[in-house]
């Protein structure tokens, strides 16, 4: 069921008789990159303000103002950079209107700047001083681009830190499985703190967990989260890893020496 949500979030600006606002309207659908968490102990309140853009809302820039001369007309959009965003000419006196629609994207709402022109014979067009601006802003987005290190596997002892992007900024959990066995948290004593780091470790009849990581943050009421693929954590784990990253290097180091002969020989 889609709920669509239009917020006017401010009268940005008020500056020469011009005024401007933006509204966003959002329909609660999932943003690119993130999945919908399930929920534990009931919903979370929501992180971030409801007055705010997430990616893929609709927005629409709105300036309004009042002219009582006797020329055509004309509102002008402009980026920070100066680019003409959009344009509209009208030939009435009185109040004015103009708004230009986009898409949130990551990772800022634009501000842009309205101004108001009109038509004088022999001149062209003339800028009649009345001007407003938007205000940038953050956009909101899901959770996305999780790293986990080290990888693929560990020793116990080692410190294992997890990382994701997102607006608000995500939220780390840490579940471990050992021996085959079921996935349990990691962080059961510390599952209410910013848990981006864990120390690996193996209880004294295990040989062997896979360690994964939860990124999880919350937009507007609805949470979403990405896990991370498993570490393996075992006596000796830190060894293996240090001779397939060097294997790895190895192979990439051959691949670059052999482009390079090829490429001189065929010069």
């Amino acid at each position: 069921m889609l709920l669509v949500i239009i917020l006017l979030i401010s009268q940005l600006s008020v500056a020469n008789g011009v005024s401007c606002t933006t509204e966003f309207e959002s329909n609660n659908k999932a943003t690119e990159g993130g999945d919908e968490a399930p929920q534990e102990g009931g919903n979370k309140s929501p992180q971030g303000d409801d007055e705010t853009a997430a990616e893929g809302d609709n927005i629409t820039y709105s300036c309004t103002t009042t002219y009582n001369g006797v020329h055509n007309t004309s509102f002008m959009w402009f980026d920070k950079q100066g680019r003409v965003m959009s344009h509209s000419t009208v030939s009435t006196r009185g109040p004015l209107s103009s708004t230009y629609k986009s898409i949130a994207y990551v990772p800022k709402v634009p501000a842009l700047t309205c101004n108001l022109y009109e038509w004088i014979p022999g001149k062209g067009w003339v800028f009649t001083n009345k001007t407003c601006n938007t205000k940038e802003q953050d956009t909101l987005y899901s959770v996305r681009s999780l790293t986990i290190w080290p990888f693929p596997y560990a020793s116990p002892g080692e410190e294992l830190t997890c990382s994701a992007k997102g607006k608000p900024d995500p939220e780390y959990s840490w579940f471990k499985k050992e021996d085959g066995g079921e996935w349990v948290r990691a962080d059961e004593d510390n599952k209410d703190k910013d848990n981006d780091k864990i120390t690996a470790e193996l209880s004294e009849n295990s040989t062997s967990a896979i360690y994964r990581c939860r990124a999880t943050n919350t937009i507007k009421g609805r949470p979403y989260f990405i896990e991370s693929v498993g570490v393996e954590v075992t006596v000796g784990g830190a060894t293996k890893r240090w001779i397939i990253v060097g294997v790895v290097l190895g192979v990439i180091a051959v691949i670059v020496i052999i482009g390079a002969i090829v490429y001189f020989v065929a010069m």
